[in-house]
């Protein structure tokens, strides 16, 4: 079940990298002030680079071992 919860999230993460990639490319190409370019981009990288390793961070910090194989719901 953990291969399984694993695959699902690096999926998820190659899904906001492919989103990323797209918002960085539009960013660049459709942008009212050039100048302003690189800043908005750079910004916009850090930024998503730091939620990135925070949340698999989170998700690496999950007990899935409590979760499958503890049946009890009362403790």
């Amino acid at each position: 079940m953990e291969l399984l919860f694993g695959i699902i999230y690096i999926l998820f993460i190659a899904s906001v990298a492919l989103a990323s990639f797209f918002i960085v490319t539009n960013l660049h190409k459709y942008s009212i002030n050039p100048r302003f370019t690189k800043p908005i981009v750079l910004i916009y990288v850090v930024v998503t680079i730091i939620l990135v390793i925070i949340n698999v961070s989170l998700f690496v910090s999950i007990p899935f071992d409590d979760f499958f194989y503890n049946n009890n719901l009362y403790y």
